[in-house]
């Protein structure tokens, strides 16, 4: 079997050594050899990625200059190379999502490929596998991991952290690049509904153990009551523009 690097075994083998003897230079050496080898492997990867499949990729976008010319087969070929894209990436120990970014990365954004792929696609995604997304996120939160005072404050900090946060840079932002203050304060609060790459990311720190069971419950809690914000922020963008 191939050997499977990466970030959870390095951790592995930490936790392992730190029961013996941290000190001990065959534990640094293991380690050292692990994290060498997922880095060597993840280079080689990012550079088929750039050098091989992209210059791939950009001959095939060449015949599509309509959102008809993509044929099936082409579509299925597409959606192979990212699955391998993410197979890869899985062995070497980074993350299948991180596969299937790197994909997305490469894959040519001009012409009308990517806008063709995109309609192809879309109803799939946004019918079946975004909600499917969701209803994990969902099942993977324990609220009852909530359920102590230190926990709800800490949630309650996180949540006012996250809206101030969001909301004075992107008001901020806008405002430096001269918009008046009520349209940046409105982009400002349209910043606080975008909570999906936030459960991303949570979902892959949860996978690999970096944050507990209780500390992605409350950052899925912070992003659900961003999402359930789209609804009084289009008022406010309508309300704004007149």
């Amino acid at each position: 079997m191939t050997p499977h690097f990466g970030f959870r075994r390095i951790v592995r083998y930490a936790r392992w050594f730190t029961r013996r003897d941290l000190f001990e230079p065959s534990a640094r050496w293991v380690t050292f050899a692990v994290v060498v080898a997922t880095a060597v492997f993840t280079f080689a990867y990012v550079a088929a990625m750039l050098f091989g499949v992209r210059p791939f990729l950009a001959r095939l976008a060449a015949r599509v200059t309509t959102p008809g010319a993509m044929s099936q087969n082409m579509v299925a070929l597409v959606l192979l190379l990212m699955l391998v894209s993410s197979w890869v990436t899985e062995r070497i120990g980074i993350h299948v999502l991180f596969g299937a970014f790197l994909f997305g990365v490469v894959l040519p954004k001009e012409g009308g490929f990517a806008r063709a792929l995109a309609e192809k696609l879309e109803d799939v995604v946004v019918v079946i596998l975004l909600p499917l997304f969701f209803a994990v996120s969902g099942l993977r939160t324990e609220i009852a991991e909530l359920g102590t005072p230190d926990h709800l404050a800490i949630c309650g900090l996180i949540i006012a952290v996250a809206s101030v946060g969001k909301f004075g840079g992107g008001a901020i932002a806008a405002r430096l690049t001269g918009m008046s203050w009520r349209e940046a304060g409105a982009i400002g609060v349209l910043m606080n509904t975008r909570g999906l790459m936030e459960l991303i990311v949570l979902n892959i720190a949860l996978d690999l153990g970096v944050i507990t069971p209780a500390l992605f419950s409350m950052m899925v809690v912070m992003a659900r009551r961003e999402r359930g914000g789209d609804g009084s922020t289009e008022n406010i963008l309508n309300n704004s523009s007149r």
